[in-house]
């Protein structure tokens, strides 16, 4: 009985180390190395942005990317309103989703910028981990924040919707909008659907 408690409890504490570590790597880079790391993100986005509208852009390999400290971490999320603090990892192969949120590949990276629609999934809760689990619990107007290469993002959610796994249609880059989403599987233990919380990014508040 007590299982799910003290799994979920080592859990946070594993996610809490991550981002230490990870805050602490941070600090350890230099500006240039940073803002470079960042550039290469929005190049990478822009290029992105390019090939869905038909362009033959070719972009970076995508796990060369927004990867400091070589663990395949490239930052962290805070949603406040249901007290989540979690890692954001590249891919979302079971590994990463066990310990985090994974950021789906082919979508543009959490730096922001128009012309961008970042996707990161995670699991509506595990025995080991609450994560997503009370993702629901999101309305518009909420705040979320991203934090990626020690630079914080803030989305203010705008839309939620309830989608089949595979309709994309809501996942799209919207020219010119700055939009990041979170999904999981919904409803709880069925999993039948996805939900889609999208946030817009806010000016630094």
């Amino acid at each position: 009985m007590l299982y799910p408690i003290i799994s979920n409890a080592t859990m946070e504490e594993q996610q809490k180390d991550a981002i230490s570590v990870y805050e602490s790597e941070i600090a350890g880079l230099g500006g240039e190395r940073i803002e470079k790391m960042l550039e290469d993100a929005r190049v990478y986005n822009e290029g992105l942005f390019k090939r869905n509208s038909g362009d033959k852009t070719q972009i970076k390999e995508y796990r060369e990317l927004l990867n400091p400290i070589k663990g395949g971490m490239m930052g962290y999320i805070e949603i406040p309103k249901i007290d989540v603090k979690l890692p954001v990892f590249h891919g979302t192969k079971e590994q990463e989703l066990e310990k985090g949120v994974g950021h789906i590949e082919g979508s543009s990276l959490p730096v922001g910028g128009a012309n961008t629609h970042s996707l990161l999934a995670g699991h509506r809760g595990t025995p080991e981990a609450e994560l997503f689990v009370r993702l629901g619990e999101l309305e518009e107007g909420d705040l979320f924040t991203v934090k990626i290469c020690g630079i914080e993002s803030v989305y203010e959610v705008c839309a939620i919707h309830t989608i089949q796994p595979h309709d994309s249609r809501v996942l799209k880059i919207q020219q010119g909008r700055d939009l990041l989403s979170l999904i999981t599987c919904t409803p709880y233990g069925i999993n039948t659907h996805r939900l889609v919380v999208t946030g817009e990014r806010k000016e630094a508040i």
